[in-house]
């Protein structure tokens, strides 16, 4: 039986948020480490979804720092807490607008109040 090692919430959560629910409710036993990341994605007809040569700022899709994107944290910890998840939350910081400081002082709170149960 091969392991999901890790669920990252920005690869499903924004681009495909329709099905996150269905492969956390298919693959919960297999899945050991869940990759915390927020992103945003707000569509545009000329670029694709990374935005080619870009710079950060201007791509449609962009990492934000924690809270500042569309990942709805609140739902996905639900999800995995139905389960009875016991692994581990790995928060990756990554934001072109803001500090890295300002970031990790306001995505802290979110990481440390965590509980899948």
């Amino acid at each position: 039986m091969a392991v999901v090692r890790s669920f990252t919430t920005r690869a499903i959560s924004c681009c495909r948020n329709w099905t996150m629910f269905q492969f956390i409710d298919i693959y919960h036993e297999r899945i050991k480490i869940l990759h915390v990341k927020d992103a945003e994605s707000i569509p545009d007809g000329r670029s694709g979804i990374y935005g080619g040569y870009q710079d950060w700022t201007d791509r449609p899709d962009r990492f934000r720092s924690l809270g500042d994107g569309q990942v709805d944290f609140s739902a996905i910890f639900s999800q995995f807490a139905k389960y009875g998840f016991d692994g581990w939350p790995v928060v990756e910081w990554e934001c072109c607008l803001k500090h890295s400081e300002d970031g990790a002082r306001e995505g802290a709170p979110l990481s440390i109040s965590t509980s899948f149960g």
